[in-house]
């Protein structure tokens, strides 16, 4: 103990340059070990939202997530569809295969979910905003009531909260990656005599930012759609008047 207090007469400023070293390492050490926990956590947690939701196990290429700001970030994530919305036995009224729906229901570049840190140990962790990229887009109608997009809306209401209903950001992109590519699809079976089948190469992109009612905000996303992807428009029209 004496030799500590002859060190640090002799070199006080390098004692305290020492001492402040030390405490950042520990800080950043038990940040590290709070950190990775809770990494594993939320990773496992969006996962099975997503299952729930989908009914089928996502793919996650990338995963990140930030603790102390509450931002997720998924990279190259796949959700795909149940076998509800296996149509590979359907025919139509002449006895004809249909075409089969894609096995993917969203392609996402990147994901960035905004949620409360501490709100993922509740029974429905709080989201205050996202941003999407999406990279294609297939939506699938059996009957009117049995649409994948429909089901995927009213699937992640179920699974998350907002603070009374308020976010702070609400982003959503469809990017084009090249001319040839089809980025977003529609197929109705609804009718047996009158299956749509549509598919094209689109650019949509929509923003909201600063603090907003989500249903205001679903309504304006609605409208926006409307002109060239009404299918998506009647879906969230349809899970706003849930």
């Amino acid at each position: 103990m004496r030799g500590t207090f002859r060190l640090i007469q002799k070199n006080p400023f390098g004692f305290l340059f020492a001492t402040i070293i030390s405490c950042i390492v520990v800080v950043v050490l038990s940040v590290g070990m709070i950190r990775l926990p809770y990494i594993i956590y939320t990773d496992s947690l969006s996962k099975k939202i997503l299952s729930n939701v989908s009914g089928v196990m996502p793919i996650v290429s990338k995963y990140t997530v930030n603790p102390l700001l509450g931002e997720c970030v998924f990279e190259d994530l796949k959700i795909l569809n149940s076998a509800e919305f296996d149509t590979s036995n359907f025919k139509n009224e002449n006895g004809l295969a249909t075409i089969v729906a894609k096995r993917e229901m969203l392609e996402i570049k990147k994901l960035k979910v905004y949620i409360k840190p501490l709100s993922v140990f509740s029974k429905k962790p709080q989201i205050t905003g996202f941003e999407m990229e999406i990279e294609n887009l297939n939506a699938v109608r059996i009957t009117p009531r049995v649409f994948n997009i429909l089901k995927f809306l009213n699937g992640i209401a179920d699974e998350l909260e907002t603070d009374n209903g308020k976010i702070n950001k609400f982003v959503v992109k469809i990017k084009t990656t090249s001319k040839e590519k089809q980025n977003v699809s529609y197929l109705d079976f609804s009718s047996s005599r009158d299956i749509i089948n549509i598919n094209r190469n689109e650019t949509f992109e929509f923003s909201e930012i600063g603090e907003q009612n989500i249903n205001n905000t679903l309504e304006k996303l609605a409208k926006e759609c409307n002109m060239s992807m009404p299918f998506i428009s009647r879906a969230i029209l349809s899970h706003i008047e849930k």
